[in-house]
């Protein structure tokens, strides 16, 4: 069997996890989508060498994000899924995240359309989540996702964290969201001082602060 979606035919699905056992899991339900799990094995090493590679296996991508235990990658999940997507290769990233974890891939979130926790891990929200992959893929976005130039006001930074907090008026003008120094452009970082004023492009629809990602920052 196979899942159309659009022009696009998935039939088989690599799996990337560094335990065999979660691997397994996440097959299970890939077969009762009717389609065929192809398990990445490790080690993973450059990234550019693991999209080439990976490509050619299979038609779309379910991968952890925890990678970098045991040696099994010199990358975590959110990283590969974001690159794949940005090639219009559809890629579901799961995880059981926390509010670090969630600040650390929040500027790759433009490039991970799904996040999968294992509560939500089913052969239905597996085809949803390609489906939205590919939607996106071809510029249209579900209102939760779409990317809209906004104001965004700094509110505090903690330094020594490496992050900074952000308000961003056309969602929430109360809610503090944070954001890794990291994720703004080098020659933007000097201007990230309290009171501050940068443009961003933020999914303004996102219906809760976890779901934000920032994009193409801009001085003012």
């Amino acid at each position: 069997m196979s899942l159309t979606i659009g022009s696009r035919t998935i039939n088989r699905v690599l799996v990337v996890d560094d335990n065999q056992a979660v691997r397994q899991d996440y097959g299970y339900s890939i077969e009762d989508l009717g389609l065929v799990p192809v398990y990445e094995t490790g080690p993973l090493h450059s990234l550019d060498v693991s999209l080439k590679e990976m490509s050619s296996k299979a038609d779309a991508l379910v991968c952890d994000y925890h990678l970098r235990i045991k040696n099994f990658s010199q990358f975590n999940g959110d990283q590969l899924v974001a690159s794949f997507n940005r090639e219009r290769f559809p890629a579901l990233l799961c995880t059981t995240y926390t509010d670090s974890d969630i600040t650390v891939m929040r500027s790759k979130r433009r490039f991970i359309p799904t996040l999968l926790k294992p509560a939500t891990y089913n052969p239905e929200t597996i085809r949803l989540g390609f489906e939205r992959c590919i939607r996106e893929g071809e510029g249209t976005f579900d209102p939760s996702r779409k990317p809209w130039r906004t104001l965004v006001r700094i509110a505090e930074i903690e330094e020594k964290g490496g992050y900074f907090y952000v308000i961003v008026p056309g969602w929430n003008a109360d809610e503090k969201i944070r954001v890794y120094l990291d994720d703004v452009p080098g020659e933007l970082r000097k201007l990230i001082q309290p009171s501050q004023r940068l443009h961003a492009k933020v999914n303004l629809g996102a219906e809760a602060p976890e779901e934000m990602y920032f994009s193409d920052w801009e001085g003012i």
